[in-house]
């Protein structure tokens, strides 16, 4: 009898401990599961927030383009400096205005702080209504607009080539 309650005691220890082994074993791979899961999520969120970055990228490269030509084709000519009629027409001046705000909406959406600065810099030298005292002071305005321009170009197609 003694060897019965032995079998059978010995029987259900390998019975609870198996099945103790049986389900750690499967909180285990639940786990891994779990983690594999989250990395998985995590992956294409990025992978979203990166394709994200490039199109507001790109997109802020044409905006930026628009804004340039607004500023150029606001500018006066030398005549009309020395002839003293320098005012835009309203429709460039809504399209200046329209395509910068496009622009710098899209600059608060870079990740690049640099990037940023520098079009801020541009920004402020340039959204502004213009008039000139003299051609001279018109050619100064537009070479520092290009060499902020540039420095722009230049940083935002560093930011933009690993997304490419």
């Amino acid at each position: 009898m003694a060897d019965t309650l032995t079998v059978a005691l010995v029987a259900g220890g390998f019975g609870i401990v198996g099945t103790a082994i049986g389900v750690a074993g499967g909180y285990i791979l639940e786990l891994r599961r779990g983690r594999e899961a989250r990395a998985g999520r995590e992956e294409t969120r990025q992978h979203e927030r990166d394709d994200f970055q490039r199109q507001t990228l790109i997109d802020f490269q044409e905006s930026l383009g628009s804004y340039v030509k607004a500023i150029g084709d606001g500018l006066p000519t030398p005549a009309q400096i020395r002839a003293g009629q320098q005012m835009p027409s309203q429709q460039i001046s809504d399209t200046k205005f329209n395509t910068g705000q496009r622009a710098n909406q899209l600059a608060q959406r870079v990740r690049d702080d640099k990037l940023r600065s520098l079009f801020d810099n541009l920004w402020k030298h340039s959204h502004s209504v213009l008039i000139f005292k003299s051609e001279s002071e018109m050619f100064a305005f537009i070479k520092e607009l290009i060499a902020n321009l540039d420095a722009v170009e230049e940083r935002l197609g560093e930011v933009l080539r690993p997304y490419l």
